[in-house]
C-alpha cells in the first residue's frame, strides 16, 4: 500500500464497497447490469500496483533521448510503435464511422464467452495473475513466468490469495452477464449506440488541444534514491525500503531478480535466495532498509523547489512526481522541450541535498521526463526511458493517434485491472486504438459520461489547462479530498488501534493545515487481514482541520467496528473548503 513510484491519479476499484480515494476517469457503471448484479463502485485500487504495467520497452519506433542515445526531439509521426503481439486497424483518418461492430443483423461478432471446456483444461496456475509480473523500470530481463510461479507458491493459501480468487470469480461473472447483455442488443439499439458514438467522438475531436507543451518529471527509484544518498555503500547491493510485510520500493539490483515495488517482502527474499533461470546475478539476500519518511518527503520538498524554476505553479503527482506546464518557459527562453527536459534532469543530478541532522550532499538523484501535449500522455511519456532519460512526443493530431493506436490500455492511468479485464472480455480490447473501433459497444453499454472518457483515452486526450489557471482557480483547493493511510502487522488490540487511529489524525490534521484547507465529510478506512476493504463515513457539523475535531469522530467510527483484526488503516477528508480566502500551496 505505500507505493513510492505508482499512478494513483486514475484508478478503478477491483472492489464494490471501495472508496474513492483517486480522481480521475468517472465510475465506470454498466447501462444494462442484472438486477441481481448491482454495478459495482469503481474508485481506487488499493493495493499491489494496479496501475503499474509493463513498460514501452520495445518501442523502438519512437525517438527519445537518453544519456547514452541522443537523436532527434520528436518521434516520427510515420513510424508506429510495435506492439507486443496486439493488432490494431485504427486508421488516423478514417475512424470515424468506419469500424461499426454492428452486425447485419444486430448480432456483435466475435464476443461470445470461453467455453467451459476451455476453463476446465486450464490450470489454478495458468488461471493465476499477478501484478508482480508488470515490468518496471530495471526489470526488463527478468523471467515474468518464474515470478508468478513463485507468488503463486507462496501465496496461494493466504488470506489474500482468498480474497484475490473471491474478487476474480465476481469479476469474471460479472463480465459474463454484461456480454451475455452485449449480445441480445437489438440492431436498432446497437444502430443508436453508434450514432452516439460518432457525435461523441466529433465532439472530443473538437476539443482537442495542442497549443501547449507538458512535462511529467518522475524521480528514479526515489526512496531508494535516497537511501543510497545517504549510504553510498548500498548502491550495488539489493535491497528494498520496507520489510518482510510490505516494500515500498526496490533499487535497481534487487529489480533484476523480479523485485518491485508493492511486493511483500517474503516473496522479494525467495527470489533473492533463488534467481531465475537465466538471471545474471547470483543468489544472495536481500537487505531491507527501513522507511525514512521525514528524508523523503525532506527531499521530495527541495526536488519540487527545483522544478519551480521551470513552473512556478507545478502540479505535484505525488512525493516523487509532478506534472510540469513548460510552455511559458520553452517561449520566454527561446528553448525546445528537448532542451528543457536535459536541463531539468541536469538540475536534478547536480542538485546538493540538505538531510536533517547530515551535511548535505551533492547528486545521487535522477529523474525520467515525458513531455506530450496533455498530462495524461506526459505522465505514460515518462516512464517509457526509464531511468536518467527523457521521451518527447511530437505535439501533433498525426503523431498522437499513431502513438495511442497500440498502446496498451492499462498504460493508462484509470484503468487498472479490473476494468482492464472487463474491455478485454466485454469487448475485446486490449489496446487504446481499439477504444475507437469498439466505441459503438461502449457507448451502449457505458453511460455517457464513461463512454466519453474512454473514447478520449482511444484519442489520445487528456487535461491541458494551465497550470496557472488551475492555481488561480476561484475554489483554491483543487481537490476532492485529502487521507494519510499506514499498513501495519495483523492488530487486534483495541488500545493500540486507538493509538494509530490519533496518529493518522494528527498526520492528517497537519497536511490540512499545510494545504490550508478543512473539510467536512471524515471517512475511516480499514483493511481486515481478509483483505477485504472497509470504509466507513460520518459527515460533521462544520469543517474542520484540527486534530482535537478529527479524532473524536475518528475514533467513534473505529470503535463500531470492534472487535477486529486489521492490517491497514486510513483517515480521508472530503467536502473540502479553504481556510481564510487563502490558496493551498501549488504542491499540496
Amino acid at each position: 500500500e505505500e507505493e513510492d513510484e505508482e499512478d494513483e491519479e486514475l484508478r478503478v476499484s477491483d472492489s464494490d464497497d471501495e472508496l474513492m480515494w483517486g480522481s480521475g476517469l468517472p465510475q465506470m457503471q454498466m447501462q444494462v447490469p442484472s438486477p441481481a448484479d448491482p454495478p459495482a463502485q469503481r474508485g481506487a485500487d488499493v493495493g499491489a500496483n494496479d496501475n503499474s504495467t509493463d513498460r514501452h520497452d520495445a518501442w523502438q519506433g519512437f525517438t527519445h533521448t537518453s544519456p547514452k542515445n541522443k537523436a532527434s526531439p520528436f518521434a516520427s509521426p510515420d513510424e508506429a510503435p510495435p506492439h507486443r503481439g496486439e493488432s490494431s486497424t485504427a486508421g488516423l483518418h478514417g475512424y470515424v464511422g468506419a469500424h461499426s461492430d454492428v452486425g447485419a443483423h444486430g448480432s456483435v461478432g466475435a464476443h461470445s464467452a470461453p467455453s467451459a471446456a476451455d476453463a476446465a483444461a486450464s490450470s489454478r496456475l495458468a488461471d493465476f495473475s499477478t501484478v508482480f509480473t508488470n515490468s518496471k523500470a530495471g526489470m526488463e530481463d527478468v523471467d515474468k513466468e518464474y515470478v508468478k510461479q513463485v507468488v503463486f507458491k507462496m501465496s496461494e493459501k493466504s488470506e489474500f490469495h482468498k480474497n484475490e480468487q473471491r474478487k476474480s470469480a465476481q469479476n469474471a461473472e460479472r463480465n459474463k452477464r454484461t456480454l451475455a447483455e452485449l449480445n441480445k442488443l437489438s440492431p436498432y439499439a446497437l444502430e443508436t449506440a453508434q450514432r452516439a458514438a460518432d457525435r461523441m467522438l466529433h465532439a472530443l475531436e473538437e476539443s482537442r488541444d495542442l497549443s501547449r507543451t507538458f512535462m511529467h518529471v518522475d524521480m528514479d527509484m526515489f526512496f531508494a534514491a535516497v537511501e543510497q544518498i545517504k549510504k553510498p555503500e548500498l548502491e550495488n547491493v539489493a535491497f528494498a525500503v520496507g520489510g518482510v510485510g510490505m516494500i515500498s520500493t526496490a533499487n535497481y539490483v534487487a529489480r533484476r531478480y523480479g523485485v518491485r515495488s508493492a511486493m511483500p517482502g517474503f516473496i522479494a527474499q525467495e527470489l533473492c535466495r533463488k534467481p531465475f533461470p537465466g538471471c545474471k546475478l547470483p543468489p544472495c539476500e536481500l537487505l531491507f532498509v527501513g522507511s525514512g519518511f521525514d528524508d523523503y518527503g525532506l527531499i521530495g520538498q527541495q526536488v519540487k523547489t527545483v522544478l519551480r524554476e521551470f513552473d512556478p505553479y507545478l502540479q505535484s503527482g505525488g512525493i516523487d512526481e509532478a506534472y510540469l506546464d513548460i510552455t511559458n518557459y520553452m517561449r520566454d527562453n527561446g528553448v525546445s522541450a528537448e532542451e528543457v527536459a536535459e536541463r531539468v534532469r541536469a538540475r536534478i543530478r547536480e542538485q546538493k541535498w540538505e538531510f536533517k541532522g547530515v551535511e548535505e550532499r551533492k547528486g545521487g538523484l535522477t529523474a525520467s521526463c515525458g513531455i506530450a501535449p496533455n498530462r495524461r500522455l506526459a505522465k505514460i511519456c515518462s516512464d517509457i526511458k526509464k531511468p536518467d532519460g527523457q521521451y518527447i512526443l511530437e505535439p501533433s493530431k498525426h503523431a498522437v493517434l499513431k502513438f495511442v493506436s497500440t498502446l496498451p490500455i492499462r498504460k493508462v492511468g484509470g484503468i487498472g485491472k479490473v476494468s482492464e479485464r472487463a474491455l478485454q472480455e466485454v469487448f475485446s480490447v486490449r489496446l487504446c486504438g481499439e477504444l475507437l473501433q469498439k466505441r459503438a459497444l461502449i457507448a451502449a453499454m457505458y453511460k455517457q459520461e464513461n463512454a466519453e472518457a474512454y473514447i478520449g483515452v482511444g484519442l489520445g486526450l487528456g487535461p491541458t489547462k494551465p497550470h496557472k489557471e488551475i492555481a488561480a482557480d476561484e475554489s483554491g483547493v483543487g481537490r476532492k479530498g485529502i487521507s494519510v493511510e499506514r499498513t501495519f502487522r495483523d492488530c487486534s488490540d483495541p488500545k493500540l488501534l486507538e493509538g494509530r487511529c490519533r496518529q493518522l489524525a494528527e498526520s492528517l490534521a497537519e497536511d490540512m493545515a499545510d494545504a490550508g484547507i478543512k473539510g467536512k465529510t471524515l471517512t475511516l478506512k480499514l483493511k481486515p487481514v481478509t483483505f477485504e476493504l472497509m470504509t466507513r463515513a460520518k459527515t460533521l457539523s462544520m469543517s474542520v482541520n484540527t486534530v482535537d475535531a478529527i479524532i473524536g469522530p475518528a475514533l467513534e467510527l473505529l470503535r463500531k467496528e470492534f472487535p477486529i483484526n486489521i492490517r491497514l488503516m486510513g483517515l480521508r477528508m472530503s467536502n473540502l473548503d479553504k481556510i481564510g480566502g487563502t490558496k493551498p500551496p501549488p504542491d499540496q
